[in-house]
């Protein structure tokens, strides 16, 4: 091979010498001898370990395992390889655990291949280069003290020098660590005896000693529960490094973790067992620096286009927010804790102290400054159904807010503080002119003005309220102010907000167009009718944040001098006076004096239920005509005789408007003070309708006739 690449480098130089051609020639057997011996030594390789039993080794194998890691060690079997590396082939290879902490194994590996460092075998000594372990199984457990199982395996890196994994030569005695990798791991998780349904799958890991007691380590997994379906979790990345040290508390540490590409109902689903309906792309990034019993905790947090799981509109939407912070590991404490987020050209900031994250205890600031409104309502199109998408809101808000929890299991939270948005203003295209709120004020405060005892607190912001009252739950109340419903007065509202939901008390003069179209553009459910005229409102807004349920209307309206256009009905009706109540079940109008342009006058009732999960909703009613006649009836209900205009004439009727009465289901009861069929007059008529399936069945039906009575059932 030398004399080869000799004659190739005088070949370069622009001729060989005559002497040169022999040499090579005399020099080919000796290549030909080699090329055989390394034929020889890869038949040997592949031939030879299967007839050389080193299985009797497997005791001492195992045992100087043991001695090394602590622990328990089994092996089930042992083999020899050669190539491409020499080294041994383990098989199912269970490292115990410590007994005090967990009955079970540490570590679990069917296939765990050592390869040996070919220079340390001319040298006469036996080295491990590379651990590889194949779908390793292993347990990190916590003691109800505290302490960790993997703790003391730790410990006794401080015990067995080694040498740095990479090396060159060895040192005298000293060893040079391996370079340990598990592929198709799974990492089990257990407080006490209670196995978590929370593990990782598809673990690859890695851990080598990069320089003089400075380990390196790195883990790439899936998150996964075993105890519900979860997909789409993304992966995590760690990276870290940690020193020697007798004491796991103490031993300096350095660390990051990603978390990337995971779904946020998926994540939420994974953490709590639950899918609360949140969809966004997450992202998670922590890093830390000190040791377990005081780290240096940064951390920040992204959703890019957050959402309800049934929103799919109004434009893409991204939460983010970053946290710093320390860890004190002996009292499971975050102290220094700062946490900010911006919203629109202001920040949301969160700052304080928290203990104890499965039973928490804390004291905790809440604050905003100069929050802006468009990107608030922004986050409400995201998170609320039937919202236009267009939906926006103006202004700026300030808040702070104080959250504490003593050291005492039975203690409550105790919340204080408050705020105020200024220059509110809504716009939306459903929403017609813009509704122009102004400015809110809102602070923590009881049900009743008894409960609470006031107290005296600085507040965290200068524009929150100085005399603030601190109360064992959270109730934020926004004061009342006006609500412009198209009168000269505006209309009163207030507002009720708490952890479970809100509530909205509107009261006052209002127009009944400009309410209806008010309420359907915030997506409360109102009836699909279309109305001019005065009304006087008393109702409250009901929702939770918990489901996705619409909000709820209910209370009371008196209607005066309405003109409505009620579907199913060709000409408007006029309403000179009406109640209507509102509960959770039905709406209901009471006391009802209405008429038609040309007749007939009506009074009555009607009921009609609400949140019907089947349609139609059959609804109930009791009407009172003066007089009637079939031809007004054909007027009132014909779609053929709705009025078009002129270019449709000779257009066909859309299928619908061919059967007046497709989707109506009602019952009740109605009297008719003259019923007029061409001449002929019945008076005091009076029965029972029901209207179902496109047919309609009278029965006891009662009227005065040509003299005498009429007694019946018509279909």
């Amino acid at each position: 091979v030398v004399a080869l690449v000799q004659a190739g480098t005088l070949m370069a130089q622009g001729g060989i010498p005559a002497a040169a051609e022999p040499t090579l020639v005399r020099r080919e057997p000796r290549a030909r001898r080699i090329m055989l011996a390394i034929v020889v030594s890869i038949l040997l390789g592949i031939f030879l370990p299967p007839l050389i039993n080193v299985n009797r080794y497997r005791a001492n194998i195992a045992s100087s395992i043991s001695s090394a890691v602590g622990r328990p060690v089994t092996v089930g079997h042992l083999e020899l390889r050669l190539l491409p590396q020499p080294g041994f082939d383990l098989r199912n290879v269970e490292v115990g655990d410590d007994p005090s902490i967990n009955p079970e194994y540490l570590l679990h590996a069917d296939d765990v291949t050592a390869y040996l460092r070919l220079s340390s075998l001319w040298r006469g000594r036996l080295e491990i280069a590379r651990l590889r372990l194949i779908d390793p199984s292993l347990n990190l457990v916590r003691a109800e003290d505290g302490r960790w199982n993997l703790e003391t395996l730790l410990s006794r890196t401080t015990q067995i020098p080694t040498a740095p994994t990479a090396q060159a030569h060895p040192e005298g005695a000293r060893r040079r660590f391996p370079y340990i990798e598990a592929t198709g791991g799974r990492i089990n998780f257990k407080f006490g005896l209670e196995k978590k349904a929370f593990t990782f799958t598809d673990a690859d890991f890695a851990l080598w000693l990069a320089s003089e007691n400075n380990w390196n380590m790195r883990l790439e997994a899936r998150p996964f529960r075993v105890d519900t379906h979860v997909t789409d979790t993304g992966s995590v990345k760690m990276q870290g490094s940690f020193q020697r040290n007798s004491t796991l508390r103490y031993t300096p540490v350095k660390f990051s973790v990603d978390w990337r590409d995971g779904q946020l109902g998926q994540m939420t689903k994974l953490l709590t067992g639950r899918d609360p309906g949140w969809r966004g792309s997450t992202s998670v990034s922590v890093s830390a620096i000190g040791n377990p019993a005081d780290l240096s905790i940064t951390s920040d947090v992204q959703v890019d286009d957050f959402r309800r799981y049934d929103i799919f509109g109004g434009g893409a939407m991204r939460l983010a927010s970053h946290c710093t912070g320390h860890y004190l590991g002996a009292e499971e404490k975050f102290t220094n804790l700062d946490c900010q987020g911006p919203v629109g050209g202001g920040t949301v900031q969160l700052w304080g102290t928290l203990q104890r994250l499965r039973a928490p205890f804390y004291d905790l600031n809440i604050a905003g400054r100069n929050v802006a409104l468009k990107s608030v309502m922004g986050f409400v199109r995201h998170a609320k159904r039937d919202l236009p998408d267009d939906l926006s809101a103006a202004g700026t808000a300030d808040f702070a807010f104080i959250a504490r929890k003593a050291l005492d299991p039975d203690a409550k939270t105790l919340w204080s503080g408050g705020g105020t948005s200024n220059d509110l203003l809504l716009h939306s295209q459903a929403l017609g002119p813009d509704l122009a709120i102004g400015t809110l004020t809102y602070t923590i405060a009881p049900e009743s003005p008894e409960k609470p005892k006031r107290t005296m607190r600085r507040a965290a912001m200068d524009s929150a309220p100085q005399q603030v009252q601190e109360l064992n739950e959270f109730r934020l109340a926004v004061t009342s102010f006006p609500l412009p419903l198209g009168t000269a007065s505006s209309t009163a509202a207030e507002a009720v907000v708490t952890a479970a939901g809100f509530s909205i008390g509107i009261s006052g003069d209002a127009d009944l167009a400009r309410a209806l179209q008010v309420a359907r553009a915030l997506g409360i459910d109102t009836p699909r009718v279309a109305a001019n005229g005065s009304a006087k409102l008393d109702i409250h807004v009901q929702g939770h944040w918990t489901g996705f349920e619409a909000p709820d209307l209910t209370g009371t309206a008196q209607f005066k001098n309405v003109q409505a256009d009620v579907p199913g009905i060709i000409e408007s009706v006029q309403v000179n006076a009406a109640s209507a109540s509102i509960d959770g079940k039905t709406l209901s109008l009471q006391n009802v004096v209405a008429n038609f342009a040309k007749g007939p006058n009506l009074t009555g009732s009607v009921s009609i239920p609400r949140n019907c999960s089947d349609a139609p909703c059959p609804m109930t009613f009791t009407v009172h005509a003066d007089e009637l006649s079939p031809e007004q009836l054909n007027q009132l209900l014909n779609p053929k005789l709705r009025s078009r205009p002129w270019y449709n004439f000779f257009m066909p009727h859309p299928a619908g408007e061919t059967d007046p009465l497709p989707k109506v289901e009602a019952s009740g009861q109605f009297s008719i003070d003259r019923w007029n069929m061409g001449g002929t007059v019945a008076t005091h008529v009076h029965g029972n309708v029901k209207v179902a399936a496109q047919h309609a069945t009278v029965d006891n039906l009662r009227a005065d006739l040509l003299g005498g009575q009429h007694n019946g059932e018509w279909q």
